[in-house]
């Protein structure tokens, strides 16, 4: 998600890190763990999807994450009005910023458990950001600074030509069966996911089309907690000889009403887009 840092993942003990909070602010604050600990607590479910991500692509995951709300650290700082943007040094050099207004926002969380247990290393061990709607360019790992800003202020891939914005693109994935499948007539269960982000309300329905999108047929979502994790379908469908080769495509459909479209986008600069498709055949022999 955040690919640099893949590479170099930093070594922190917990009991010696401390993160700055500094810049545009009444006074600037050394925070370590046991304020993090000192604040009100908040669990949420989360997907993190990474903007480089082909459709497809199997870099998204779901999981259950606590920690504290970013504005709660941030007023201990106290920002002042003159601040628009945070910018987050991280451990191994990594830097983005987000606008103060994402930051303040409730759903902005800085996370320190995953799945009931402290974050891995590899998972930005003890403090990564959760960034409501933002691909994982905007979801730093190991931050050790948070200064606010008045200006403009470009990152690692943002100098690279990435977007600044980073807001996640609606995409569908089809998790089973795989392309190029070799399939015998029989009941078959098309699965998948979906998730937009919540940049349109989450997920209210997926559709699926076996003929190349000249038609499509409703899923069934058979698990979701919040506009912010992505839901899981199904389709079951019969499989019968005379169907010898298919096209299937999948596509989600927000709770605004916005259809995911169909026009591809390479995932540079800013996410891709389109449908994901997948060729299946069926028969006797498969």
């Amino acid at each position: 998600i955040q690919d640099i840092t893949d590479r170099n993942q930093p070594v922190i003990e917990a009991d010696k890190w401390k993160m700055f909070v500094r810049g545009l602010v009444k006074k600037s604050k050394l925070v370590r763990m046991p304020d993090i600990m000192a604040l009100e607590a908040v669990e949420t479910y989360r997907t993190l999807s990474c903007i480089g991500d082909p459709i497809g692509g199997v870099q998204i995951g779901n999981a259950h994450w606590k920690g504290v709300r970013l504005r709660d650290v941030l007023a201990l700082a106290e920002p002042r009005d003159e601040a628009t943007r945070v910018v987050f040094l991280c451990a191994d050099s990594y830097q983005t910023a987000i606008p103060l207004k994402d930051a303040l926002h409730e759903d902005a969380v800085l996370a320190y458990e995953m799945n009931g247990k402290p974050l891995t290393r590899e998972h930005g061990f003890p403090i990564r950001l959760l960034n409501p709607g933002k691909y994982g360019q905007k979801c730093p790992k190991w931050i050790i600074s948070m200064e606010l800003v008045e200006k403009e202020f470009l990152g690692y891939w943002e100098t690279r030509g990435w977007s600044n914005v980073a807001s996640v693109k609606t995409a569908t994935r089809i998790h089973y069966p795989i392309s190029t499948s070799s399939l015998p007539p029989g009941e078959y269960s098309i699965s998948g996911s979906a998730f937009d982000g919540g940049e349109h309300g989450g997920i209210k329905g997926v559709q699926v089309s076996l003929d190349g999108g000249k038609s499509w047929k409703d899923a069934e979502i058979w698990a979701s907690d919040n506009p912010l994790t992505w839901s899981l379908w199904r389709f079951d469908w019969t499989a019968t000889e005379s169907a010898t080769a298919l096209t299937v495509l999948a596509r989600a459909i927000g709770k605004d009403g916005t259809i995911q479209t169909d026009q591809p986008a390479d995932p540079s600069p800013a996410g891709a887009e389109g449908y994901h498709t997948i060729e299946v055949t069926v028969g006797e022999d498969a």
